[in-house]
């Protein structure tokens, strides 16, 4: 994908969201964690990729993966009269939708303890079409090829703005995943240079950090990286950001929704 090929992004405020705006209240979590039992039930339950969300004592959602991350914002077919009608997605129900890769790096490079002990999906990474997740991988490249061009890797597809859809021969119950307009979708060459980066150094266009270095200083974060295929990118526990996961269904207690209000 060459520069005059990127994907004509949403322009977007760049500002800090407040801790109220990037975390669900108690009944916003309720009421999202209801319609996510609710939407789709019949086939979530024989889906064990989709089925680990949690809403914990402090009413906080947590156990999430990006298959899950990806339902909250697809819509369901329902038939009615004969006719097939779209659900409303769960996020969209309460009036959330999950960020950008802006709005995550403000809030990293600005207010970073509001997502201190959390792990956040945020991204997939598209390094090579051969290597883990190697179905979904191919899937992702023929859509972005078509919509866009040829591709440049590797390349970041936020989950922001992408679908959940059924992929046959996809290790994760048959799941992939389906690119949209609101979909942000970047050559990322940092991710080609795995090391460590200052705290607040996160470029606005990535989420990612703007430069890395091979040798680690006291108060460092490391950008981790995997060499080829399909991986997850998420923020760590304590800010260090892992390109490089080749498990994409996998889920944590630690992992948490960050939204921003429609």
């Amino acid at each position: 994908m060459t520069s005059e090929q990127q994907p004509n992004l949403t322009p977007t405020e760049l500002y800090i969201p407040s801790f109220k705006s990037s975390t669900l209240s108690s009944e916003d979590s309720r009421k999202l964690f209801e319609h996510y039992r609710g939407c789709g039930k019949r086939t979530r339950k024989h889906l064990n990729t989709l089925n680990q969300m949690k809403l914990d004592s402090r009413n906080v959602i947590n156990n999430l993966n990006p298959f899950i991350l990806c339902f909250l914002q697809s819509p369901k077919e329902k038939t009615q009269g004969g006719k097939i009608h779209l659900s409303t997605p769960p996020l969209d129900r309460i009036g959330y939708n999950l960020p950008r890769f802006e709005d995550l790096a403000n809030t990293l490079n600005e207010n970073p303890e509001y997502l201190r002990l959390s792990t956040i999906d945020f991204a997939l990474v598209l390094r090579s079409i051969e290597g883990p997740n190697q179905i979904i991988a191919e899937d992702l490249a023929d859509q972005i090829s078509a919509k866009y061009g040829n591709l440049k890797l590797p390349m970041l597809i936020s989950l922001r703005g992408t679908l959940l859809k059924q992929l046959p021969g996809s290790n994760y119950d048959s799941l992939g995943f389906n690119i949209t307009d609101d979909t942000q979708i970047v050559h990322a060459p940092i991710i080609n240079q795995p090391g460590y980066f200052l705290p607040g150094d996160i470029d606005q266009r990535t989420c990612l950090p703007r430069q890395t270095k091979k040798e680690r200083k006291t108060g460092d974060l490391e950008l981790i990286t995997h060499k080829t295929g399909l991986t997850r990118a998420y923020i760590s526990l304590y800010g260090d950001i892992d390109c490089g996961h080749p498990d994409l269904g996998i889920t944590d207690p630690s992992g948490r929704l960050f939204v921003i209000k429609k």
